[in-house]
Order: structure tokens, then C-alpha cells, then sequence
């Protein structure tokens, strides 16, 4: 297995959404996204796919589970038929996050498992999601919770995952 960088954003300003259109296509099945000291002024950082015709899938098709576990406490969260997936990384300055998204051009359930951990390992946080749709995703758009919040730093990179063909 190899992973191929297919895309990317670095924050330098104050960005109220982060939007990475085709970096899903059909020359890979499945692919990691690396989210590295996100900070911003939201308490959440949210989720919702790009369609492939470019449109941000912004219907109740989201289902989420998550857990998030600190040195004194364990909080949990689940919905369903959502309008986006909430607290896709949980945002806490200076922390850094990872993602697997399944089959996102396939159409099929698109699925994702999402990980990270806080600055100074004080938190870890792991979620699971996927789409209650048959539909083929190209993008992911990630937003603050508030109107008026904004991403104020980090970077996220998105790699797709190159199967080794076995001769």
C-alpha cells in the first residue's frame, strides 16, 4: 500500500469553510485525510460531502457515532439523518486529526472513521460515519459551527491509497 497526495489546503487567514473539491476520483478506492494543528473560533469542526456534479450534499443523509475520552471524563454523541456530520474532528487548537473515507466514488454507502488527539494528550477522539445514500462523492467541505467562526490555522491533506498489484 502507498499513499498519493491528491490534494490539500493550508489555512494562513481566517477561513470560515475549507473545501477540497476532486480530490476524490475513481484512480482510488479509498484515501486518508491528515487535518494537523486546525485551530479556529468555533467550538466544532463540521462535515458534508461534495456530489459529483459539485454540489454540497446538505440533506439528511448523515449518520454519526463518537466518542471522545479525556484524562477525567468520556463524552458520547450519536444522530441520525443529519444535515452534516458535527464535530467530524473534534476542534481543539493545536490538535491534529485522521480520517479514512471508503469508497467515496462508488455508489454505494460512502464511509468514513475519523481519530485524533489533542495537544499534550490530554484527549483522544474517535468517530465513525456514513451516508444513508447511493450516491458518488468527489469533495469534502469542512466549517465552523457559528456563521461568524473561522479556521485560523493548520492544514489539511488529503492522500488517496495505492493498492499494490500482486504479480
Amino acid at each position: 500500500m502507498k499513499l498519493v497526495k491528491v490534494g490539500g489546503i493550508t489555512v494562513t487567514q481566517d477561513l470560515s469553510t475549507l473545501t477540497l473539491d476532486n480530490v476524490f476520483t475513481t484512480d482510488y478506492d479509498d484515501y486518508v485525510i491528515y487535518c494537523t494543528q486546525t485551530g479556529g473560533t468555533g467550538s466544532s469542526i463540521n462535515m458534508r460531502l461534495i456530489d459529483s456534479s459539485g454540489n454540497e450534499q446538505s440533506d439528511t443523509k448523515y449518520d454519526f457515532h463518537q466518542i471522545y475520552f479525556g484524562s477525567s471524563s468520556i463524552n458520547y454523541q450519536r444522530a441520525s439523518n443529519q444535515n452534516r456530520v458535527y464535530d467530524f474532528f473534534w476542534k481543539a487548537d493545536n490538535s491534529s486529526y485522521k480520517a479514512y473515507v471508503f469508497s467515496p466514488m462508488l455508489a454505494t454507502q460512502t464511509r468514513a472513521i475519523s481519530e485524533g488527539i489533542t495537544e499534550g494528550a490530554t484527549a483522544v477522539m474517535i468517530g465513525v460515519t456514513y451516508t444513508d445514500n447511493t450516491e458518488q462523492h468527489r469533495g469534502i467541505k469542512f466549517y465552523q459551527q457559528g456563521a461568524s467562526d473561522a479556521f485560523d490555522e493548520g492544514a489539511i491533506t488529503v492522500y488517496g491509497i495505492k493498492q499494490w498489484a500482486w504479480i
